[in-house]
C-alpha cells in the first residue's frame, strides 16, 4: 500500500471512529445514518483487502527462505562427506563436482539451486554402498530428496503471490474510489444538516475528512538492541511487534532491527533473548509516513 493510500485509510478510520463515538447524533438524520452504514461496510471490506495484500507475500517468502536454508545445509553436509570419500580414492573429478560449502550454495540463483543439489544427491545415491561406512544412510538420502522436492515446489510461489498481490492492490484502488464517491457525494453533503443543531459534530466531521499527507518515507519502526551493562550490540534478539496483527523481527549483528512497511498506530513491543530478562514497552506510537525509532537495552538474567 502506498503512503498516500495509507493516509487515506487513516482518514476513513477517523471518520468511522467519530461517527461511532456520536451514535445518538448520527441517528438524528436517517439519510446520513444509512449512508454511514454503507460506508462502514465498504471500509470493512477495504481493510480485509489491505490486510490480505500485506500478508500474501510475507509468509510465502519466509517459508521459501527456511526451505532454502534447510536444503543448502543438507546438501553441504552430504557434499562434504562425498568430498572426503572422493579424496580417499583420489577421484578429483568427483571432488570438484561436490565441492559445495553452504555459503556457495546459498548464493546460487533460485532456479538453479535444485538442479545443483540434485546432482549432489545423484552422486551420493549412486555411491550408497561405499558411503554407508561414512555415515550416509538411506534415511538421510530420502530426506535429502524430500528437501530438494520441497524447495523446487516453493520456488515459483513468490511469483504467483506477486500476481495475487497485484490483484489485491488493484481492488484496493477500486474500493477507495468507491468510498471516496460515497463520502464526496453523500456524507459530505448530508452532514450539513447537523450544522444548525450539532455544530461541534459538523466541524469535527469536516476536520476528520482532511487527509494528512505523509512524506515520502515508508512508515517504519527501527532501533537498536544492546546489553544494558556493556552497551554492546546484541545479535539475535527477538522483537515481537503486537498490534492488529503480530510480527517478529530479529536484531542483526550490529544490534539493529527494522520493520517496514508497518501500519501506523500504537503497538506493544516485547523483546526476548536467551540469557536476558524480557522487556515490554507499551505503547510505542508508530507515526504515519515517518521512521519511528525505539532502542532497547536488555539486562542479563
Amino acid at each position: 500500500m502506498t503512503a498516500r493510500n495509507e493516509s487515506k485509510l487513516n482518514m476513513y478510520r477517523t471518520v468511522k471512529q467519530l461517527c461511532d463515538d456520536n451514535t445518538t447524533t448520527v441517528a438524528l438524520n436517517a439519510a446520513f445514518l444509512a449512508a454511514f452504514n454503507i460506508f462502514k461496510a465498504k471500509l470493512s471490506t477495504l481493510i480485509t483487502t489491505v490486510t490480505s495484500e500485506s500478508q500474501v507475500i510475507k509468509g510465502i517468502a519466509v517459508d521459501k527462505k527456511v526451505l532454502k536454508q534447510n536444503l543448502c545445509q543438507t546438501t553441504a553436509d552430504i557434499a562434504a562427506i562425498l568430498f572426503a570419500y572422493a579424496s580417499s580414492i583420489n577421484n578429483n573429478t568427483l571432488k570438484q563436482s561436490v565441492n559445495y560449502p553452504y555459503s556457495d550454495l546459498y548464493k546460487i540463483k533460485d532456479d538453479l539451486l535444485s538442479p545443483t543439489c540434485q546432482n549432489v544427491y545423484n552422486a551420493a545415491s549412486g555411491l550408497a554402498t561405499p558411503l554407508a561406512a561414512y555415515g550416509i544412510t538411506p534415511a538421510m538420502l530420502t530426506a535429502f530428496q524430500a528437501a530438494i522436492t520441497d524447495y523446487s515446489l516453493a520456488v515459483p510461489k513468490p511469483r504467483t503471490a506477486k500476481s495475487v498481490k497485484s490483484t489485491y492492490t488493484k481492488n484496493i484502488g477500486i474500493a477507495m474510489k468507491d468510498i471516496d464517491l460515497l463520502l464526496n457525494d453523500q456524507l459530505d453533503k448530508l452532514v450539513i444538516a447537523y450544522k444548525p443543531t450539532k455544530p461541534d459534530f459538523f466541524n469535527s466531521f469536516n476536520t476528520a475528512r482532511k487527509i494528512i499527507d505523509p512524506n515520502s518515507t515508508t512508515t517504519q519502526l527501527k532501533g537498536k538492541v544492546t546489553d544494558s551493562a556493556t552497551k554492546l550490540a546484541l545479535k539475535g534478539a527477538n522483537i515481537e511487534i503486537i498490534g492488529t496483527t503480530t510480527t517478529n523481527v530479529l536484531s542483526n549483528k550490529l544490534g539493529n532491527y527494522i520493520k517496514k512497511p508497518l501500519e501506523h498506530g500504537n503497538y506493544k513491543i516485547t523483546i526476548t533473548m536467551d540469557g536476558y530478562e524480557p522487556i515490554t514497552v507499551d505503547p510505542v506510537n508508530v507515526k504515519l509516513g515517518q521512521i519511528t525509532k525505539q532502542n532497547f537495552a536488555l539486562t542479563g538474567g
